[in-house]
């Protein structure tokens, strides 16, 4: 009997070894990023929608708009028509309409002023809509009070816009969707991964 005994605690024993062996801890489970979803700028907003694709252009570093100085109270104190008009960039026939402006035929939408670099100072982002056709651009303050475009959209199409943290993602809609997020490097707004976390910064 005792032989017996002896023989079924050794064979416990390995069995006890060999299934603790299989729950091994790990550490804690690696965590599940989520894409956020864009808050819109424009909640409602619905442009006429036009028949083309999106296309970017981002300056290198443009210089200051000429002739403007943020006054007290920051961007949100200067005309979104001055801003523009005071910018090379903008020019043709997008030009030609903001003489609407203000007005019921001005091409304008109301300007949203999210915070893009982080710094706590709200940005400016202004989109024309003009018979299909949108155009956005984005300013901000610099040191010495001046104003620059940090980035230039444009699309014969639909142009949305929300923001993720302090990103901006730019949806447009044509013959097919574009989605692209950009991102605050210090300078200009340039192209981030959509799904990106290392761009997403806590506001």
């Amino acid at each position: 009997m005792p032989a017996l005994v002896g023989a079924v605690f050794a064979v416990a024993l390995l069995g006890g070894c060999g299934f603790s062996a299989g729950l091994r801890n790990a550490g804690p489970a690696p965590s599940v990023s989520v894409p956020a979803s864009p808050s819109p700028l424009w909640p409602g907003y619905t442009p006429t929608p036009g028949s083309g694709n999106g296309f970017v252009y981002t300056p290198p570093v443009r210089p200051p708009l000429p002739g403007i100085t943020v006054p007290p109270g920051g961007l949100k104190k200067i005309s979104p028509v001055a801003l523009l008009t005071a910018d090379p960039d903008v020019g043709g026939e997008l030009g030609k309409s903001l003489r609407n402006c203000p007005g019921s035929s001005c091409p304008l939408r109301p300007p949203v002023y999210p915070d893009l670099t982080g710094d706590g100072r709200p940005a400016v982002v202004l989109v024309i809509d003009d018979h299909g056709f949108a155009d956005l651009h984005v300013y901000v303050a610099t040191s010495g009070n001046s104003v620059r475009q940090v980035l230039s959209y444009s699309a014969n199409g639909v142009v949305d816009a929300g923001t993720v943290g302090h990103d901006l993602v730019i949806k447009s809609s044509g013959d097919h969707q574009d989605v692209t997020r950009y991102h605050w490097n210090g300078k200009i707004m340039v192209p981030v991964p959509i799904d990106s976390p290392s761009a997403v910064r806590t506001p």
